[in-house]
């Protein structure tokens, strides 16, 4: 008997063992491999899905950013129109200042006018009164002239 046989059987064994053990360690191993794959694609459908949620933020952002450009656009818009009206107010209290300001100068004129006014018929009864003064003057020469005349006359009758 060969001693050797037997060892060669037992090695024999003994790789057929580790070979099971390795063909078991390769089940697993592409077990763990499939495994791997589906984490590798659950984790690549979550990074597209993660990409299309950024997608959209960025998407969001952008109609954020241009909303805000159209609610400053409007903020200057009504900036300039208070602005405007501003001005407007301005204006108009200045020609209600240049209005009243008139208004004082025609009651000033109005009054200088009234004033005049007075003035004159002052003048006019001053006028009236010389005019029946030099009335009763005139009545008076009148009178007396025909005192003179009678007299004379009167006088030439006696002689």
């Amino acid at each position: 008997m060969n001693p050797y046989r037997f060892k060669s059987g037992r090695i024999a064994v003994v790789s057929a063992t580790h070979a099971v053990v390795l063909m078991e360690h390769a089940v697993i191993s592409a077990t763990h491999a499939v495994e791997l794959t589906e984490h590798a694609v659950i984790s690549a459908t979550h990074a597209v899905e993660l990409t299309e949620r950024a997608v959209i933020s960025a998407t969001h952002a952008v109609m954020l950013t241009e909303r805000a450009v159209i609610s400053a656009t409007h903020a200057v818009m009504s900036t300039e129109h208070a602005v405007i009206s501003a001005t407007c107010a301005v204006v108009l209290t200045e020609h209600a200042v240049v209005s009243a300001t008139r208004a004082v100068v025609l009651t000033e004129h109005a009054v200088i006018s009234a004033t005049h006014a007075v003035v004159l018929t002052e003048r006019a009864v001053v006028s009236a009164t010389h005019a029946v003064v030099l009335t009763e003057h005139a009545v008076v020469s009148a009178t007396q002239n025909c005192d003179i005349k009678n007299r004379y006359y009167s006088k030439k009758q006696l002689l």
